[in-house]
Parts: structure tokens; C-alpha cells; sequence
């Protein structure tokens, strides 16, 4: 099957990733609250701060949202882990998702999950799942997966057209 960096080899794909990507990423999220059947903004609320400007991650808001929109759109979806202190939340942590790994009890109704990083076992509720696609809310599939064999055919007409370039044209 064709890689993500591959794909991203696509002029079209790596364009269209780019532009949705950075589009999620430049708006800003704000948290709205019901209140004597009004809706009302949040003001000064710290998930908001960690999610718009600082997320104590060595990633600023914007390249954080904007890798999870890119392992959203091509991989199994984007992953972060959520640091607490009691009661509330100190950071937010983007995590490659080839570094994280499910285990899934494919149990039908009852379903659960753990997720591994590393050696360090977590709950699903500490981390932000950025999942499309999804039956199962701990993975779902991306481009990639589902459109494996048109981005292996542009991909290879892409090498084939470069091979041509190179060599001058067809053979006689």
C-alpha cells in the first residue's frame, strides 16, 4: 500500500491536506455555555487558552491543531494526550499516532479500549481523539486507507511522467 509520505508526494493531496489543515487550524475555539436558556461565551477559560494560544506542548496552538487535522485526514486519526493537574487541564500533548496503539476488546456492545504509548497504558478519557470514519471511537481511516489504490495509481503515473522527463521521451 502507498505511504503517507507518498501520498503527500501528490501534488493535489499534499495541497488539499495543506489548505483544509491550515484553514482548522487559524480558527479559533471558543467554549459556549447555556445559561437561563441563553447561550453564552466562556471567558478566560484555560482549555480554551491551551487550545488557541499556549498548549504547553513544544508545538504552539496552530502546528498543534494543524498535525491533528493532517493525522485526521490520512491516518487512523490524530491523537493527544491531556496532562491534568486535579481538576484541571495543564496541557495538551500531540502524539504521532505511529506511536500510539490500541488495544480493543471487539466486544459488540459493550465496547472498550486502552491506548499504549510507549510502555505507559492510558484511558481513552486522557486523551482528544480526532477520529474519522470511525465504528469503533478509539481509530478510524483516513484517505489513505480508503482511497489506497487511486493514490497508488496517481502516484505511479506521477513516477512514470518523472522517468519520462528524464529519459527524454518514449523509446523508439
Amino acid at each position: 500500500s502507498i505511504s503517507r509520505d507518498q501520498a503527500l508526494a501528490i501534488p493535489a493531496v499534499a495541497a488539499n491536506v495543506d489548505f483544509i489543515s491550515n484553514c482548522i487550524a487559524s480558527m479559533p475555539i471558543k467554549l459556549y455555555k447555556v445559561k437561563q436558556g441563553k447561550v453564552e461565551e466562556v471567558e478566560g477559560d484555560s482549555r480554551t487558552r491551551l487550545l488557541n494560544n499556549d498548549t504547553g506542548d513544544t508545538l504552539d496552538a496552530f502546528q498543534f491543531k494543524k498535525a491533528l487535522v493532517e493525522d485526521f485526514l490520512l491516518s487512523s486519526g490524530g491523537y493527544a494526550y491531556i496532562q491534568k493537574y486535579r481538576n484541571e487541564v495543564t496541557g495538551l500533548y500531540y502524539i504521532e499516532n505511529q506511536y500510539v496503539v490500541i488495544d480493543y476488546n471487539f466486544e459488540p456492545i459493550y465496547k472498550s479500549y486502552k491506548i499504549y504509548v510507549g510502555e505507559n497504558t492510558y484511558q481513552p478519557y486522557e486523551f482528544i481523539k480526532l477520529l474519522r470514519n470511525t465504528k469503533t471511537g478509539a481509530w478510524g481511516r483516513g484517505i489513505i486507507e480508503e482511497l489506497n489504490e487511486a493514490l497508488q495509481t496517481a502516484f505511479q503515473t506521477q513516477l512514470f511522467q518523472l522517468g519520462q522527463v528524464k529519459t527524454g521521451g518514449n523509446k523508439r
